[in-house]
């Protein structure tokens, strides 16, 4: 019997399953895209256009029936007839199906047409899928009790009970060298691989074993030595532990930063360590949303990485803002949350948080809290007794050496001195000529003075990109900034101290300091971007002749390191005076932010109250305006008084949040 006329107008609904390669389908098919010709067999993909646009219909060994019903597939076998109008039609929709498809030889030709509510593979029973969900459940529970035995030894060793002598602690804590060795989950392992972490920093090292026994930490080490994974590796452990694997558990964790940008670095190594957890993650950091934005989501939230001002919001504001189950706390970088003003947020949070403390007579169960630092100050152990239990205290040096600091061993410091501060601009694009294939970062001391250095050097071309990043910039453009010189191989970022503290630059070269720090802690900071997981790293500092050079012997006595003095080069040495006035007298914009850089300048000097270093009166007015572009200095800075000119003398050094009105050094 003929079969019924070929009809084709349910073609665009069908899904095409084919058995054999393409060529061995359409071999003569000029049309045919050669990424599609070359397919594997067994490929599923929709081929109705395809076979409308290349009049395939008729070809041997393609069969469409437009009257199949919706959940019926049909198979057509090509039997080396080569002729549509004969070969046999099967039904392999009944309980065959699974044997037919597991025993039948295909040959060449073979075409499947499947229903648009049928999938394309052979679809698994409902008792399939059931045993792996309960396969995999099983199998995370022996991984979580094996992981609770192991960790018990830590726990017997290095817990707050523990009779173990200290050559014990030692022993155990000598064991470990990499990750793979510490009692991690698989999901936790994983991600550190897709990460490329797989040794411990010496930190690392030290931390990690005590916050997986259990214990509140209170941790110091010299910048870019890993503390971020120190902290964000027990935590993603300490939730597994603990059962949180979907939004409906609530509140687990909270990461306190001081820094917008730090959160988003934070946040970027919490989601490659913790890619193949079920935790969900925000940040709560102000600026990028709405605080209604930002409430609507809170329920969902596992893990929040906040800062304090934009976390003390929610606590007050927001009235279903849970907290009293809450596992992990993370202060970082509390030296610089104390620095910035912070201190009255910081005990408000914490009050706030008391309800999740645990208690005494169950230390197992209730928050655990660790609290991380570049240094460790006075103000720091201060808060430290408020906010932690029986603390672990790691890399704390005697009490006569707290105020020191510690620097990279692999750093090389530098400094240079200057006749006069009207040298630095010609001094620093020099330097960016005769570095055209380095990573830079300069520290100069405002935003309209960066502004002002960035607009000039753009336009002097000296050969790399020039880049800026100040606290008055928007968020979104600071993280492209950042994003942008973190990704660039040879680069110059101007900056103020926003790029100080916590933020990771990849592969710093220099770090140049054309103004001198305000003081030691914030000079151990800047260069600190720089020579980073043993990476090797230079640091060259700015000073002019008089009270300057007092500083270096101040980072000596601190530090315990030598600076190099260096000399400049006559033969590479630029001066660029008269190129900058013809670029400043040029655009009247730009002459207005030289000079309010200039007198922004000239304020933080004569605000400093390190006299022994920073004296304004030493500095030549006149040549500074000039060479910075301006023919003259401004009138009212050639007799400059720091009591008559100085509106407002509380100058706030937070460079990234502002709180109770504050803001950057303009």
């Amino acid at each position: 019997m003929k079969p019924a006329p070929l009809k084709t107008r349910s073609i665009r609904r069908r899904n095409y399953f084919r058995f054999g390669t393409m060529d061995e389908l359409c071999p003569r098919d000029p049309r045919a895209n050669q990424a599609v010709r070359t397919q594997p067999i067994h490929t599923c993909f929709r081929r109705a256009r395809y076979l409308k646009s290349t009049s395939r219909l008729h070809q041997p060994g393609v069969s469409l029936d437009g009257h199949v019903k919706r959940a019926t597939l049909f198979l057509r076998l090509h039997l080396n007839t080569g002729s549509i109008e004969r070969g046999p039609w099967r039904d392999v929709t009944g309980p065959t199906s699974q044997a037919f498809f597991t025993n039948a030889v295909l040959p060449p030709g073979t075409v499947l047409f499947l229903n648009d509510l049928m999938q394309t593979k052979q679809p698994k029973s409902s008792s399939d899928s059931v045993s792996k969900r309960k396969r995999r459940k099983v199998e995370e529970a022996d991984e979580i009790i094996n992981l609770r035995s192991r960790r018990e030894v830590y726990r017997e060793t290095l817990g707050e009970s523990s009779s173990a002598s200290t050559m014990e602690r030692l022993n155990l804590l000598q064991t470990a060298r990499n990750f793979a060795e510490l009692p991690l989950s698989r999901r936790t392992l994983l991600g550190l691989k897709q990460g490329g972490y797989t040794k411990m920093t010496p930190i690392q090292r030290t931390a990690i074993p005590y916050a997986l026994a259990g214990r509140d930490l209170l941790a110091a080490a010299r910048t870019g030595s890993g503390k971020t994974l120190a902290f964000v590796v027990p935590l993603l452990e300490r939730l597994y532990l603990e059962g949180v694997q979907t939004q409906l558990d609530g509140l687990g964790a909270i990461i306190l930063t001081p820094t917008r940008e730090l959160a988003y670095q934070i946040f970027a190594v919490l989601r490659t360590v913790g890619r193949f957890h079920a935790f969900s993650a925000g940040l709560l950091i102000g600026g990028s949303r709405s605080i209604d934005e930002e409430r609507d989501r809170l329920p969902h939230m596992n893990i929040l990485i906040a800062t304090p001002g934009r976390l003390l919001q929610h606590l007050d504001e927001t009235p279903y803002f849970d907290t009293d189950h809450l596992r992990f706390l993370v202060l970082d970088e509390a030296d610089r949350i104390l620095d910035l003003g912070f201190a009255r947020t910081l005990d408000a949070i914490m009050h706030q948080l008391k309800t999740s403390t645990r208690s005494r007579t169950s230390p197992g169960e209730g928050r655990q809290t660790v609290l991380f630092s570049a240094t460790q100050t006075r103000s720091v152990r201060s808060l430290a007794i408020l906010s932690l239990q029986d603390p672990e205290y790691i890399a704390l040096r005697d009490q006569e050496q707290v105020d020191r600091f510690d620097m990279p061993k692999r750093l090389e410091q530098l400094y240079v001195v200057l006749d006069g501060a009207d040298k630095k601009l010609s001094l620093l694009y020099s330097f960016l000529r005769s570095h055209l294939k380095q990573k830079m970062l300069v520290f100069l001391t405002s935003c309209k003075q960066v502004r002002a250095f960035y607009q000039i050097l753009c336009r002097m071309r000296p050969g790399l990109p020039i880049l800026y990043m100040n606290g008055q910039m928007k968020l979104s453009s600071r993280l492209q900034m950042y994003e942008r010189f973190a990704n660039d191989s040879s680069a110059c970022l101007l900056a103020t101290d926003v790029a100080a503290r916590g933020l990771d630059f990849v592969g710093i070269d220099w770090v140049l300091q054309v103004d001198a720090p305000d003081d030691v802690a914030t000079y151990v900071h800047r260069v600190g971007r720089t020579a980073r997981y043993q990476r090797n790293g230079r640091a060259l500092l700015f000073l002019t002749r008089g009270r300057e050079e007092n500083l270096v012997e101040q980072i000596r006595s601190r530090t315990g390191t030598n600076l190099q003095r260096v000399r400049i080069r006559a033969n590479q040495y630029v001066d660029v005076q008269k190129k900058a006035a013809a670029i400043v007298a040029a655009d009247a914009h730009l002459k207005y932010l030289v000079q309010r850089g200039l007198a922004t300048y000239l304020r933080h000097i004569a605000l400093q109250s390190d006299k022994d270093v920073f004296d304004v009166s030493e500095i030549d007015v006149e040549a500074l305006a000039v060479s910075w572009g301006l023919s003259a200095a401004p009138e009212h800075l050639h007799a400059f008084n720091p009591q008559r000119d100085l509106v407002d003398s509380r100058l706030s050094r937070d460079v990234y949040g502002y709180l109770h009105g504050e803001s950057e050094r303009t």
